[in-house]
């Protein structure tokens, strides 16, 4: 059985659903219930506190499989009821194979979508299978490279942000209408028979559902943040004279011209920078107003020193 639905919908199916399907089966039959656990579940309080009563008192013969981005995300509480498992990041080829086997992806964009995900195999699907997403993706390296003065950093800043809430509604949408279509499909109900219940259920999910898409654009601007750090990781091994290892093969004339503007503790000051904008961002700092520092930061007078 595999789990994955909003944190109101999730709660909900542990405490009726999960409950019954492992005490009710019988004493032969081995349940298996994998859970998905993703940002906004591991946060939402009633839900681990639902989640942790169901793993305290297991039935005799059911196993728990939960899978989440960081060990470290999880509770304490929840953690030391676990067995971890670290799983190793893939490597750029066994993602050109999966994408190449598993759908229908030409080897070029496969190799493309493995390169700058960095091992991310999610994030390989998504821009494998979303031209969209590729467009954008490089539509944010591009805009970094235009940076001139402090007026174009606060265009760009807002430009990049209007990036990332594009990508997290294409995201958000299609995975909002699967949870509503979820909970009528759990409760069993129609227009003709509505179960009590369900209009607070569904009320409860349209609240998380505000709450994820924040958390989303949230994320895909910190994925911009990780491409840009992408676009100093390969001027440093231009510098070293790696050139076949870096990320952005597309944009090496650009990346070449930087490493010809720029001082190795330039980069590395500018990678801190980036670093610095990822906790002020964990912080909950304003979205445009964090962009904009960090643009101005790295606008051209002080980027290129002249």
């Amino acid at each position: 059985m595999r789990i994955k639905y909003a944190p109101a919908v999730f709660c909900f199916l542990i405490s009726f659903y999960l409950f019954q399907n492992s005490f009710g089966s019988p004493s032969s039959f081995v349940s298996t219930i994998e859970l998905n656990l993703d940002g906004d579940t591991l946060k939402n309080k009633k839900t681990i506190s639902k989640l942790l009563k169901a793993i305290e008192e297991p039935s005799s013969r059911t196993i728990w499989l939960m899978s989440a981005p960081s060990v470290l995300g999880i509770g304490p509480t929840l953690r030391s009821r676990c067995r971890h498992v670290q799983l190793v990041t893939p490597t750029k080829e066994s993602i050109i194979e999966l994408l190449t086997k598993s759908g229908d992806v030409e080897f070029q964009l496969a190799e493309y979508a493995a390169r700058v995900s960095q091992g991310d195999i999610g994030r390989a699907k998504y821009l494998s299978e979303n031209l969209a997403a590729k467009t954008r993706r490089n539509s944010v390296v591009d805009l970094v490279f235009t940076v001139k003065d402090i007026s174009s950093s606060f265009d760009i800043a807002s430009k990049i942000l209007d990036l990332a809430q594009q990508d997290a509604e294409d995201r958000i949408n299609i995975e909002n209408n699967q949870e509503i279509m979820n909970i009528n499909k759990a409760l069993q109900s129609s227009n003709n028979n509505l179960i009590s219940g369900r209009s607070k259920l569904i009320k409860d999910v349209e609240i998380d559902q505000k709450y994820k898409l924040n958390r989303a654009i949230r994320d895909s601007l910190d994925r911009s943040i990780l491409d840009i750090l992408s676009i100093y990781r390969d001027s440093l091994l231009v510098m070293s004279g790696c050139v076949d290892q870096i990320l952005n093969s597309e944009h090496l004339s650009q990346i070449s011209d930087l490493c010809n503007c720029l001082k190795l503790e330039s980069i590395l000051g500018n990678i801190e920078k980036l670093l610095l904008f990822r906790e002020n961002m964990a912080q909950n700092a304003s979205n445009l107003l964090a962009m904009e520092n960090l643009l101005c930061a790295l606008s051209r007078p002080w980027f290129f020193g002249h």
